[in-house]
C-alpha cells in the first residue's frame, strides 16, 4: 500500500470519528446534565419530564434522562444515578424514590464535585444538595385541610390515603393535612390513615376497609389523584359518594372531568412543567458555577368547581 493511499485512508478514519462525535453531541462539547426521573408514565411525571426536555432544548445542553423500572424501585434508581455519574454528567437532577435511600449516590456526586438538584421530593441524610425545586407540599396540604374544614363546617370523619411516607413529598402532604386539622378543626376526626405508597391497588384495599369500618365518611383527602379516582369509584359503586367530599392532589384529567360533572369537589394543582423546567435550568446554572437558591417553590393552587374552567383554559388542558 503506497503512502498516498495510507494518508487518504487515515483522513477518512479521522473524519469518520469526528462525524461520530458530532452525532453523539460530544464534538460540540455541550454540557451534559443527568436526570434521574421517578416515572415516565404517570400523568404528573409525563408533564414534568416534558418541562425538563424543553429546558434542555432552550439551554442547548445534552440531557440524559433515565428512570428505574418501577416508580418505587430505589435499588433501580441507585443504579440509574450511578450510570449518570459514570456518563460524565456535570450536574444531576434527582427525583428520589426514597428521600434517604438516594443519599449514598449523592455523596458520590459530591466527591466528584457534581452539583445535585432534588426535584419534587426532598433528599435527606448524608450528602449535599445544591437546590430543591418543588411544591411546598406542607402549604399545599394545609390549603386542602382548610378547604375541607370549611366545607364540612368543622365536623366530620375523614379518611386519608397517603403516598409513601418515607419520601418527603408523601410525609409533608400527610403531616401538613393532619396537623392543620388538629390545630384548626379539632372536632374533625381522621378515622383511617392508609399507607398506600403511591400504589392504586393498596389505595383500593385501604378504601374498601375504611368503608367497612366506618359507616359515615364525610371527607377523603389523598396524596395523589390516582388514589382520589379509586376513592371516587369505590364510594360511587357503594352509593355513598353523595355524602362524601373528595380533595385530590395533582389534577388528573379524569378528576377535572368529574369535577365538571359535579361529583369531585376539590383538587390541589401543582405546576409540574414549571418544576421540570426550573430543575434543569437550576442544574445548568450550578454546573457553570453560578449560585442558585437553596429552595425554589414552584407553587400550587386549589382547584374547585368555581375556578376549574379557568384552570383548564390557563393550562391549555384538552379534556
Amino acid at each position: 500500500m503506497n503512502k498516498r493511499l495510507i494518508t487518504i485512508l487515515s483522513v477518512i478514519l479521522v473524519l469518520t470519528f469526528v462525524a461520530a462525535l458530532c452525532t453523539t453531541g460530544f464534538a460540540a462539547k455541550k454540557l451534559v446534565i443527568g436526570y434521574a426521573t421517578k416515572s415516565s408514565s404517570a400523568p404528573f411525571w409525563v408533564i414534568l419530564n416534558n418541562g425538563a426536555t424543553q429546558a434542555a432544548k432552550d439551554l442547548d445542553i445534552n440531557l440524559v434522562m433515565l428512570g428505574p423500572p418501577k416508580e418505587n424501585d430505589i435499588v433501580g434508581q441507585l443504579a440509574v444515578i450511578e450510570d449518570l455519574i459514570n456518563r460524565g454528567s456535570k450536574g444531576l437532577v434527582i427525583a428520589p424514590c426514597d428521600s434517604v435511600g438516594v443519599s449514598p449516590v449523592v455523596l458520590k456526586a459530591n466527591k466528584k464535585k457534581i452539583p445535585v438538584i432534588a426535584v419534587d421530593t426532598a433528599i435527606q441524610g448524608n450528602g449535599v444538595v445544591t437546590s430543591f425545586v418543588a411544591t411546598d407540599n406542607i402549604k399545599a396540604a394545609e390549603s386542602a385541610a382548610a378547604w375541607m374544614g370549611k366545607r364540612l363546617k368543622g365536623v366530620g370523619n375523614i379518611v386519608l390515603i397517603n403516598g409513601m411516607i418515607s419520601q418527603g413529598t408523601g410525609k409533608d402532604r400527610y403531616e401538613g393535612f393532619r396537623d392543620y386539622l388538629a390545630k384548626n378543626y379539632p372536632q374533625m376526626k381522621i378515622v383511617t390513615s392508609i399507607a398506600a405508597d403511591w400504589n392504586e391497588e393498596k389505595a383500593l384495599k385501604g378504601m374498601e376497609d375504611a368503608m367497612q369500618a366506618n359507616p359515615v365518611i364525610d371527607g377523603v383527602f389523598v396524596g395523589w389523584d390516582g388514589a382520589a379516582l379509586v376513592a371516587h369509584k369505590v364510594l360511587t359503586e357503594a352509593g355513598r359518594k353523595s355524602k362524601t367530599v373528595i380533595c385530590g392532589f395533582d389534577c388528573y384529567d379524569q378528576s377535572l372531568r368529574l369535577m365538571k360533572q359535579g361529583t369531585f369537589e376539590a383538587d390541589v394543582a401543582q405546576f409540574p412543567y414549571k418544576m421540570g423546567y426550573e430543575a434543569i435550568k437550576t442544574a445548568v446554572m450550578a454546573a457553570k458555577g453560578i449560585k442558585v437558591p437553596a429552595r425554589i417553590d414552584t407553587g400550587t393552587m386549589l382547584v374547585t368547581p368555581d375556578n376549574v374552567d379557568e384552570y383548564i383554559k390557563d393550562n391549555n388542558i384538552k379534556l
